[in-house]
């Protein structure tokens, strides 16, 4: 389990939050080892079991197998191994998860003892509806004020077996016996493998599988294990089918619990795992270690999409929310002011069957924030490129895109039942591997080398033309106006007339997907695809920033020797994001470079761009054998990466794939 933060609860601060996941051995709060958790902000309510197996389409039952364990039986538990002469028949639980494995399991009959940390008029609440008539026929044998019980009362009772989820269940520094002790006294301890797990980052559920097949393998009820863990592998992935019928975007979410002092979150482990499979990732997965808390001023600048209110840890959801609402810190960050919350109770994300519930919580939760998400409302009026403006009285049905660029934005936003007429400069081996296949059902209207004529786009009548290319509203076609004279509504994608130098990021490409989401009602398409590129974009700065590339100088060459390679484009944004400069960053675009500033930048990594169809090996030699090139780096050193130009310059979401290959390219050169 992973140590947390803070936790205010009535008369009881508790000092950390041990969620119900794997890691390092924690601390235990003073009086239990608790674990937040999280669903919607607009209080959807917690899932029931009848809800969950709703969710779970047919339920997926493994077939007896007749598996039966032949004692004795070694089971490998953390960094020991544990013996078993015959089956445990008193079983004491240091936590509820653990318990609650047991009860799916059918062994309620070999459980001697369970700890519980909670004794409110309202515990029963908390407790899991599928084992809750179970867990209070079981004998409690701690103080839950208290926290675990003694030593002295658990070998009182004479088990043959103690298992928990914690590691601080066996932390001499909570009053209990260590896991040495109880060896020596001849009781075998299982702590879950989420407890010594060296996995740090939880992407799905299968060291809770691992837990579950070794309880069947101890206790001889391995085709139970299978039955149980199948029904959850069938649980999940209806629950991720959902996901992806109702579109829902891949959320930045981040995590909070209680009071102000530091932000509380549930650490990699099960929390994380839930957030993946819901399809979205945590904000802060890079630096929750579980040992040091998240500051708030970095919880404000990374900003979360949606925050997961956890419950049950002294803080209902409306009163976090509140919180959130009315401290100056966070009321000023979007998802607070939108109020994209999903809420999860802590009791929901253990190492437990349960956790069922708890992505069940936040699908629902997110999918509900998903379906709140504004529709378009006709008559819209869109602003592009320069502050044109144009307003639609629906969306458009016939579709004629003046370069392949714009048409795989409209393709993976699931339009291409609009395009009537594209225009292609790409032969098939240059076409983007993504939407290759859609593009070679789509009627093109140009020769493969040159725009369209007039004569050619009005033939399929379309209402709208657009283009990522100013120059595609330029003789010999009509100027936008002429097309407005035509009846014929225009786009111009808003990289191609930027004003404030080349783009360093990406948010021009975002802002037109948003733009085209709202002018074809597709918002929440355009949203889903937008943060799966920004989330690819992450994922290449970690692997850069890991690889410990550097930053570097990067200049690109295709072999036009007059004057350096420049094209004003995306190329700075692709460099930029992969860690990179770009040696005419600051140049004018009005203005060729030069050799003499190309040689003066002195470039340590050559760009070199195949697509005017000379041989990459051509490439290089004319730069290695260029008198005047013999003191540049890049060329020096044969520093080259090979990146085509339609994957790193022109605005399309292809770029994404320009900056994984620079990034490989940089990688693979250090």
């Amino acid at each position: 389990m992973s140590a947390r933060y803070a936790l205010a609860g009535l008369s009881l601060i508790l000092c950390f939050i041990v969620a119900a996941c794997g890691g390092a051995a924690a601390p235990a709060p003073s009086t239990a080892p608790a674990a937040p958790n999280a669903t919607a902000a607009t209080a959807l309510p917690e899932p029931t079991t009848a809800q969950v197996a709703a969710t779970a389409a047919p339920a997926i039952t493994a077939a007896p197998t007749g598996k039966h364990t032949q004692y004795p039986v070694t089971i490998k538990d953390c960094d020991r191994t544990l013996t078993f002469d015959k089956a445990p028949e008193r079983v004491v639980t240091f936590d509820p998860a653990v318990t609650e494995i047991l009860l799916v399991l059918g062994l309620k009959n070999r459980i001697a003892g369970i700890t519980l940390f909670d004794d409110g008029p309202k515990a029963g609440d908390k407790m899991w509806s599928v084992t809750k008539a179970e867990i209070q026929t079981l004998p409690i044998i701690n103080d839950p004020k208290i926290g675990y019980p003694s030593k002295e009362k658990i070998v009182s009772i004479k088990p043959d077996l103690v298992t928990s989820e914690y590691p601080s269940a066996f932390d001499a520094n909570y009053g209990v016996a260590t896991i040495e002790q109880f060896t020596q006294f001849g009781i075998p301890v299982y702590l879950t493998q989420g407890g010594c797990s060296s996995t740090p980052v939880w992407n799905d559920l299968s060291i809770l599988y691992q837990d579950i097949r070794d309880f069947g393998v101890i206790f001889d009820v391995q085709d139970r294990a299978d039955t149980e863990i199948a029904k959850l592998q069938g649980q999940v992935a209806a629950l991720q089918q959902k996901v992806k019928d109702a579109h829902v975007p891949n959320y930045s979410i981040g995590t909070h619990c209680c009071g102000s002092d530091t932000v509380g979150s549930l650490g990699t482990t099960t929390a994380n795992a839930i957030i993946t499979l819901a399809g979205s990732h945590y904000t802060f997965v890079d630096i929750d270690n579980g040992k040091t808390p998240i500051s708030w001023e970095v919880f404000v600048k990374r900003s979360p999409d949606v925050i997961w209110l956890i419950t049950g840890l002294g803080m209902t959801a409306d009163e976090i929310q509140k919180m959130l609402e009315s401290d100056p810190r966070t009321a000023v960050m979007p998802a607070v002011k939108n109020k994209r919350f999903v809420t999860v109770a802590y009791d929901d994300v253990g190492e437990s069957p349960r956790i069922i519930d708890g992505l069940t919580a936040l699908v629902n939760g997110l999918i509900a924030l998903n379906n709140t998400a504004q529709r378009t409302q006709y008559p819209v009026t869109i602003t592009d490129c320069g502050g044109r403006t144009t307003t639609y009285d629906k969306a458009p049905e016939r579709v004629v895109t003046i370069d392949p660029s714009v048409t795989e934005m409209l393709l993976v936003l699931g339009l291409k039942d609009k395009i009537v007429g594209y225009t292609e400069f790409f032969t098939p081996e240059r076409q983007w591997a993504t939407t290759k296949a859609d593009m070679q059902t789509l009627r093109m209207i140009n020769d493969g080398a040159n725009y369209p004529s007039k004569e050619a786009i009005v033939a399929v009548k379309p209402d709208l033309i657009t283009s990522v290319y100013s120059y595609a509203f330029a003789d010999p076609l009509p100027e936008r106006t002429g097309w407005d004279t035509l009846g014929i509504h225009t786009y111009q994608a808003l990289g191609s007339c930027t004003t404030d130098g080349l783009p360093s990021d990406l948010a021009v490409l975002y802002q037109d997907m948003r733009n085209f989401g709202i002018l074809f009602d597709v918002q929440a398409r355009a949203e889903t695809e937008i943060s799966n590129l920004q989330q690819r974009v992450i994922e290449l700065q970690q692997k850069a920033k890991a690889a410990g590339i550097g930053v570097v100088r990067v200049a690109p060459y295709d072999g036009f020797d007059k004057q350096p390679t420049y094209y004003g484009g995306m190329e700075q944004a692709v460099l930029t994001l992969a860690g990179a400069t770009y040696i005419w960053a600051n140049a004018d675009p009005n203005v060729s470079p030069s050799w003499e500033q190309f040689i003066a930048t002195n470039p340590q990594v050559i760009w070199i761009i195949p697509d005017a169809g000379v041989p990459v090996d051509e490439l290089k030699h004319r730069l290695e054998t260029d008198p005047r090139f013999t003191a540049v780096a890049g060329i020096k050193n044969k520093a080259y990466i090979i990146v085509p130009q339609a994957d790193a310059t022109i605005e399309s979401p292809r770029l994404v794939d320009g900056i994984e290959q620079v990034v490989n390219g940089l990688i693979a050169l250090k």
